[in-house]
């Protein structure tokens, strides 16, 4: 901030550069914009707990189980709640869902091929695929 002293009261100018507007998403956030929140959250809270309940091949069981249910309700919640009815939008929302599942490594990370990079990988295919489809909104009704 500099002050400019003139013929009456000291006036501030901000030297700030301006903003030019919101920062590009990465593709962590790009991928979680496909993804409803509610089932984003869901997972994280299920799978908090897991690394303390579970041990060993129990604890990549969990990890399955809930992957297995993110399957099943990403597509269904889409759906029933969100109204989505195109089966490629069903798809693409749940494909980024497992993908969101393999970045954090939870029930992937278990297995010995399985290197940290391949869910940027995953990230990056999804993303142009997802770019490629362009996928526009049904018309209003």
């Amino acid at each position: 901030m500099l002050l400019v002293a003139g013929p009456a009261l000291p006036v501030a100018l901000d030297t700030t550069p301006p903003d030019n507007g919101p920062k590009p998403d990465n593709y962590f956030d790009r991928l979680l914009k496909y993804i409803p929140a509610e089932l984003v959250s869901s997972y994280i809270v299920l799978a908090s707990p897991v690394p303390d309940t579970f041990d060993g091949d129990a604890r990549k069981w969990a990890y399955l189980v809930l992957l297995l249910v993110g399957l099943v309700f990403t597509p269904l919640f889409a759906w029933q709640v969100l109204k989505i009815v195109r089966p490629a939008h069903l798809a693409i929302t749940t494909f980024a869902f497992v993908v969101f599942v393999a970045s954090k490594g939870d029930f992937f990370g278990y297995f010995d091929w399985w290197k940290g990079y391949y869910a940027l990988a995953a990230a990056v295919v999804f993303l142009l695929v997802a770019a490629i489809a362009h996928l526009s909104p049904l018309p209003d009704e």
